[in-house]
């Protein structure tokens, strides 16, 4: 039972990666995406993130402060 709701899950996963392949492919989207997967390998993506709690107020300052210390 569990593997064939795994092999189903599988199947729509497949089909919307390729559907996404088919129809959403475009010059402008494909240097978009490298632009953030370069940034999400680099940490910067976490460190704007971190940057943005601090500057957001007291609620968020110690969480910013967290992320820009373990990454």
């Amino acid at each position: 039972m569990k593997l064939y709701i795994f092999k189903r899950i599988n199947k729509f996963d497949y089909n919307i990666v390729c559907f996404i392949k088919r129809h959403v492919k475009n010059k402008y989207l494909d240097v978009a995406m490298l632009i953030i997967t370069t940034m999400g390998n680099l940490g910067t993506i976490w460190l704007g993130m971190a940057a943005i709690m601090i500057f957001l107020g007291n609620n968020y300052r110690l969480l910013g402060c967290e992320v820009i210390i373990y990454n």
